[in-house]
């Protein structure tokens, strides 16, 4: 009879493209299409929730998505979008991942050292931060570095390949001295270097 403790009722963009990659790993672990069908059904409620032309929303409160979307939000859903693809082979995935990684691409990629900026809003305490380093959830440039990767092995466009390459580039140094505080990046790399491991593989420039 006790009072039950309050529920937290925020949609975060972030947290829900990582469940649907969940489902997708427990639906191919399990056999179990119902997790499937609901990763499916959560693409595509994100895509039409959260995504909007003028670009991404980072929280849905009460049914009303708010907030403009950081890199992480981009860099997780285009993966989340990326094992759709896989999953379902539906080209509509594919480029809905390739359209989110360049708009990521122009809204945080610093041109001049490489690597995506946290935000592009001046207005947030260190802006000019960017999300490297793992914590509860991988970092936002990790998931960035293995979406383009992922994108060049679909498509076989070169430009995705060179922007990985210079992204890892600009934080090779500090992967060289602590390589266990950056499992997205050292997972990404070791991709890039033995080949994606799971049930799909691609070849031939996708």
């Amino acid at each position: 009879q006790r009072v039950p403790p309050l529920t937290d009722h925020k949609v975060l963009l972030s947290w829900n493209a990582q469940l649907l990659s969940t489902l997708l790993h427990s639906a191919d672990l399990f056999d179990h299409a119902g997790y499937r069908q609901t990763a499916v059904n959560l693409g595509h409620y994100l895509h039409q929730h959260f995504y909007p032309s003028s670009g991404l929303y980072r929280v849905s409160i009460n049914g009303q998505p708010e907030g403009q979307a950081l890199c992480e939000d981009y860099a997780y859903l285009a993966n989340a979008y990326l094992d759709l693809f896989d999953a379902q082979q539906d080209r509509v995935w594919l480029e809905r991942a390739i359209a989110l990684l360049d708009t990521m691409t122009a809204r945080f990629w610093d041109s001049d050292h490489y690597g995506f900026f946290m935000t592009d809003d001046q207005n947030y305490l260190n802006s000019r931060h960017k999300d490297v380093y793992d914590n509860a959830m991988p970092s936002a440039n990790g998931l960035a570095y293995q979406a383009l990767l992922k994108i060049h092995q679909r498509t076989g466009e070169v430009r995705f390949k060179q922007q990985a390459e210079q992204l890892i580039g600009a934080f090779a140094d500090t992967l060289n001295q602590s390589p266990d505080y950056y499992s997205a990046l050292m997972l990404g790399y070791s991709q890039s270097q033995q080949g994606e491991v799971g049930a799909v593989q691609y070849a031939c420039e996708g």
